[in-house]
C-alpha cells in the first residue's frame, strides 16, 4: 500500500514522494549553531572571503550580508515562485523498488524482490493528475532462487488527486527559521558561484522533521543537492522505523530548478497479517520533462556543457560521494533479476502513454464508494453500528455522502445526508440534514468516548437526540482566513439511559446523564478565521429563534456567541510553548446543551468555543450561560528517560509536558451538579507521538496527571486522564 502510494506520486519529486510515505526528520553536530551565521547576498564576485575554499581567492560582494535563515527564506520564495509558475507539467518516472524484508544482503543467496515501474503523468493546474502506467516488472528471489518474471505493459490510464503539499515544512520554506536550526559547514567558490553548504536540524527533538545538509548555489539562487533522514522521530512511528538516508539532485528545466532523481531508503515495521515490513531501497528517475508545453532536456544538457571544469569536478565530486552511499541493493538487484531496458524502448512506451493519456475525457467521472464506518457505542444508544456512501469526483470539491445507522438498544436511526458544489476556487456551497446522537456537558470526544464507554463504561458526554437541516455558503483564502454563513433548523430531545454494560462489567461512569431541553431551533450564523504568524483565531455568532417542545407556545429569541484563539511557538532550545483561550456566552438563559461547560480534558484548539479543558477537575465542574477559559502548556525539549537510561522508557520518546488551566462560568440559574465561578489546575504529563490513522499526522497519545489548586480546590485530588491530543 506505502509503495502504491509512493509510485503513484511519480510525477512529483521525492522530496515530496519520500516525505508523503514517510508524511513529513536525529540532529546534526554541525548544525546546531551558526543562528546568526551571515552568508554573502547575491552579487558582484571579487572580494576576499578567508573561510571560502575556492579556486580564486579574491571576490567582491557589492550586497549586504544575510543569516542562513534568511538566505534559506529568500531561495524557498524562489521555489514557490517557480513551482507556482509550472501551468503544466509533463513527465516520465521511473521507479526502482528493491525491498529485503530481514533487511539483509542482495545477492545471489539472499531472499529479496525488486520492482521497476514506469509512469507518465500529465500535472496542470487546478485538475487532477492523469497517470498511466508505461511497465511494471517484478521478481522475487527466494533463498537465491530467482522466481518468475512478472510483467505488465502499458495500462489504463487513471485520473488521480494532486499530492499534498508539504513544501512548509521543509528547511528552506519561508517560515522554517522557527523549526529547525541552521549550520554554514562550508562555501566554496565554484566556477563563477560561490555554493553554501548548510546543516539543518529540527529545534524540537521529538518533531518528526529531517535533519541534513543542503548545496545552495547563489549564482542561480537554487538548491542543487539535497541530503536528509528521519533519525530517532519519524511520522507514523507503528509503521515506519526510520528513514536513514534521501538524496535528491536538481537542475534547470523549464526555466526553473526541477528534481531529476532521488534516491531514499524507508524501513518499514512488521505488521500483524500484513507482509510489508523491511527494508525498501527507492530511486526514482525523471525523464522527458516537458514544463508549460516546452521540452527541457536540451536545456539540462546545455547548462551542463556550461559549466567549467572546476565545477563539473566539483559536482561530480559530491555526486560520486553520494553515489558511492547508494545502498548496494539500487545497483545490484535490477542487474541480478531484471533484463535490462534500452532506451529506445522507454522512448516507444512513452510515446504509447502520452497517446493513451490524450484520448481521456476532458474531466474525471464521478465515482460511487461505500464505506464502513467506525461504530458508536454511548449510554443511550448503545451498540450501534454504521455505514457511509459517497459520491464525489478525483480532484473536485463536489461530492454528495449519505450515512446511517442504529442503535441496538434504543433501536433508533440515526441518518446524515450532505452535498457540496464549489461555485468558485474559493466559494463552497453546501446543503444537508442529519439525525445524530450529539453530545453535550462533556468533554466533547464522542468518537474516542465510545471506546471508553465499550470498554470500562467511562463516558463523561452526555447526549441528546438532534435533527437538524442546514444550507452553508464558505470562502476560504488558502489556509490563512476563511468565513463561512449557515442558516438551519434543528429539533432537540433528551434521551435517557439505554445500556448499562460495558466489556469489563464496571459500573457506568457517571451513572446517569443529564437532561437536554427538548426545543426547535431555527438558527442563522456567521463564523470565520484567520492565521497570522503563530496565531490562529476563530470567532462566530449566531441567532436563535427557539420554541419549547412541551406544547407552551413559548418563543423567544436568543443570540450566541463564541471566540477561540491559538498560539504556538518554539523557544531558542526547543521547547513548545502553547497558549490557548476562548470563550462563549448566551444573551440569556441558554438550553441546557448550548450553555459554557467546563472540566475533564478538551484536547482541541478551543477554536470551535466547545469547552474548556480542565484536566483537575470532573466533567461539567462548571455551567453557565457565559464562559471562558485558557490554558499554558510547555512540551519540553528534554527526554529525560533516555539521559537517564531508565530500561524500558529510553526508547519510547516520551516528551514532558507542563500545564496549567484556568475557566469561568457566569449566568443563569445553577445547574444541578455544577457550579459558577472560577476554577484552576495545575499538572504535569507525558506524551508519545503516533500519528494514529484515524486521528492523522501529529496525533499524539498523552498521559496527563492534573491536580486542583485554588477556589473549591479543597478535598480534591490528583486526576489522571489518557487520551488523544495534537
Amino acid at each position: 500500500m506505502t509503495l502504491r502510494r509512493l509510485q503513484a506520486a511519480g510525477g512529483a519529486a521525492l522530496v515530496v514522494l519520500t516525505l508523503g510515505l514517510a508524511c513529513r526528520a536525529g540532529a546534526d553536530p554541525a548544525a546546531g549553531a551558526a543562528a546568526d551565521t551571515t552568508v554573502p547576498y547575491r552579487g558582484t564576485l571579487a572580494a576576499s572571503f578567508p573561510w571560502a575554499d575556492a579556486a580564486t581567492d579574491t571576490t567582491e560582494v557589492d550586497a549586504p550580508r544575510l543569516t542562513v535563515e534568511e538566505l534559506l527564506a529568500d531561495i524557498g520564495r524562489r521555489q514557490r515562485a517557480d513551482q507556482d509558475s509550472l501551468r503544466s507539467l509533463a513527465v516520465t518516472a521511473v521507479v526502482t523498488v528493491v525491498r529485503t524484508p530481514d533487511g539483509g544482503p542482495v545477492d545471489t543467496t539472499g531472499t529479496w524482490s525488486v520492482e521497476q515501474t514506469a509512469l507518465r503523468t500529465i500535472r496542470e493546474q487546478g485538475r487532477p493528475d492523469r497517470v498511466v502506467r508505461l511497465f511494471e516488472r517484478k521478481r522475487q528471489v527466494k533463498d537465491g532462487v530467482p522466481q518468475p518474471l512478472r510483467e505488465k505493459a502499458v495500462g489504463t490510464p487513471r485520473w488521480q488527486p494532486q499530492p499534498a503539499d508539504l513544501a512548509a515544512d521543509l528547511p528552506f520554506a519561508e517560515g522554517s527559521a522557527a523549526r529547525y536550526r541552521y549550520g554554514l559547514r562550508a562555501s566554496t567558490l565554484v566556477g563563477t558561484s560561490l555554493v553554501h553548504e548548510v546543516t539543518f536540524a529540527p529545534r524540537d527533538r521529538f518533531a518528526a522533521l529531517p535533519s541534513g545538509t543542503i548545496w545552495v548555489d547563489i549564482a542561480d539562487w537554487a538548491i542543487r543537492r539535497v541530503e536528509a533522514r528521519f533519525a530517532d522521530v519519524v511520522p507514523f512511528p507503528w509503521l515506519l522505523r526510520a528513514v536513514p538516508a534521501y538524496r535528491q539532485r536538481q537542475a534547470p528545466c523549464g526555466g526553473v530548478w526541477f528534481p531529476v532523481s532521488e534516491t531514499a531508503r524507508v524501513e518499514l515495521r512488521d505488521l500483524p497479517l500484513v507482509d510489508a515490513g523491511g527494508v525498501y531501497d527507492v530511486r526514482v528517475e525523471l525523464r522527458d520533462i516537458v514544463i508549460n508545453g516546452e521540452a527541457c532536456d536540451d536545456e539540462r544538457a546545455a547548462a551542463a556543457a556550461a559549466e567549467d571544469s572546476s565545477a563539473v569536478a566539483f559536482w561530480s565530486a559530491i555526486d560520486g560521494a553520494g553515489d558511492a552511499a547508494l545502498p548496494p541493493a539500487l545497483i545490484a538487484a535490477p542487474a541480478l533479476a531484471l533484463p535490462p531496458l534500452a532506451p529506445a524502448q522507454l522512448d516507444s512506451l512513452s510515446r504509447a502513454g502520452e497517446q493513451a493519456l490524450a484520448a481521456m475525457p476532458s474531466s474525471p467521472p464521478w465515482r460511487v464508494r461505500l464505506r464502513p464506518l467506525a461504530p458508536a457505542f454511548n449510554r443511550a444508544q448503545g451498540f450501534a453500528p454504521r455505514v457511509g456512501l459517497r459520491l464525489d469526483r478525483v480532484g473536485s470539491e463536489a461530492r454528495v455522502e449519505a450515512q446511517g445507522g442504529v442503535g441496538l438498544a434504543d433501536h433508533r436511526a440515526t441518518w446524515g445526508l450532505s452535498a457540496q458544489a464549489p461555485l468558485s476556487r474559493a466559494l463552497v456551497l453546501g446543503i444537508g440534514g442529519v439525525r445524530e446522537t450529539a453530545a453535550f456537558a462533556g468533554d466533547g470526544r464522542p468518537g474516542w468516548r465510545s471506546w471508553s464507554a465499550l470498554l470500562w463504561g467511562a463516558d463523561p458526554n452526555h447526549y441528546l437526540d438532534r435533527t437538524a437541516w442546514q444550507a452553508s455558503l464558505a470562502w476560504r483564502h488558502d489556509d490563512d482566513a476563511w468565513l463561512t454563513a449557515t442558516a438551519g433548523r434543528a429539533r432537540e430531545l433528551p434521551l435517557a439511559v439505554r445500556t448499562t454494560w460495558n466489556m469489563a462489567g464496571r459500573e457506568l461512569s457517571p451513572d446517569a446523564m443529564r437532561a437536554a431541553d427538548a426545543l426547535d431551533d431555527r438558527t442563522v450564523g456567521l463564523a470565520g478565521g484567520g492565521r497570522v504568524g503563530v496565531v490562529t483565531a476563530h470567532a462566530a455568532v449566531a441567532r436563535h429563534r427557539l420554541s419549547a417542545r412541551d406544547g407552551s407556545d413559548d418563543e423567544r429569541t436568543l443570540d450566541t456567541w463564541s471566540c477561540g484563539a491559538k498560539a504556538q511557538r518554539l523557544d531558542v532550545i526547543g521547547n513548545r510553548w502553547t497558549l490557548r483561550a476562548g470563550g462563549r456566552g448566551a444573551s440569556g438563559i441558554a438550553p441546557a446543551q448550548l450553555k459554557s461547560w467546563a472540566g475533564d480534558w478538551w484536547p482541541g484548539d478551543a477554536l470551535d468555543g466547545g469547552g474548556g479543558s480542565l484536566c483537575g477537575w470532573p466533567a461539567g465542574t462548571l455551567a453557565g450561560d457565559r464562559g471562558a477559559w485558557a490554558s499554558l502548556a510547555v512540551d519540553l525539549n528534554a527526554d529525560p528517560w533516555r539521559a537517564l537510561g531508565v530500561p524500558g522508557l529510553r526508547s519510547l520518546r516520551l516528551q514532558p509536558l507542563l500545564f496549567a488551566e484556568w475557566a469561568r462560568a457566569w449566568g443563569g440559574p445553577s445547574v444541578a451538579g455544577a457550579a459558577t465561578g472560577s476554577r484552576a489546575d495545575v499538572g504535569l504529563g507525558f506524551s508519545r507521538r503516533v500519528d494514529l490513522p484515524l486521528a492523522g499526522v501529529g496525533s499524539r497519545v498523552e498521559v496527563r496527571a492534573a491536580r486542583a489548586v485554588g477556589d473549591g480546590a479543597e478535598g480534591e485530588g490528583w486526576r489522571v486522564l489518557v487520551g488523544i491530543g495534537r
